[in-house]
């Protein structure tokens, strides 16, 4: 008896989840048909590399949009606050903020070298950038030593939203 009563409660319950879902009304055969226009972004990788200050510069896991000198001047105080990081860098005015930008991508900190961050591609849309970053594992043997893998891609200015997606 107890049983019949549980079987029939569960029924009554799937059959009103059933009912209460099969209405797709919202998405219009214009948006099926024709999805937003995607095109791809061209940019250059100014560097790859990893920083090596345990994380005292203070760059978590994230991505920087560098859109003045200003900004760039804060975002390399950071970077060398332990190691004069950006002193490698090949030429120390390598972008025209009027019309260019640069998007910094940081991982974690690592136990570990051998992880390698980089941008793979971008992509827009009318309103939206999409930067899609991907981070290689070592493969074989690394050092055992703190490391935080970035990445500094350098494209046209824009004032798109600007959305990562990390791999």
């Amino acid at each position: 008896m107890e049983y019949t009563k549980h079987i029939g409660i569960i029924a009554l319950a799937l059959s009103s989840l059933l009912i209460s879902c099969g209405s797709t009304k919202d998405i219009t055969t214009a948006e099926v048909e024709h999805p937003a226009e995607l095109s791809s972004v061209e940019f250059t990788t100014i560097v790859r590399n990893e920083l090596s200050g345990a994380g005292e510069e203070g760059l978590v896991q994230s991505m920087i949009v560098v859109r003045t000198q200003e900004e760039w001047e804060a975002l390399k105080e950071k970077m060398n606050k332990v190691n004069n990081e950006t002193d490698a860098f090949e030429t120390p005015e390598f972008v025209d903020f009027s019309s260019e930008m640069l998007i910094a991508c940081f991982d974690r900190v690592r136990s570990t070298g051998g992880y390698d961050l980089h941008v793979n591609h971008i992509t827009e849309s009318t309103d939206t950038m999409n930067v899609f970053i991907e981070l290689a594992i070592p493969a074989g043997a690394a050092t055992s030593v703190l490391t935080q893998p970035y990445s500094i891609i350098k494209l046209t200015k824009t004032d798109k939203t600007i959305v990562e997606t990390r791999w």
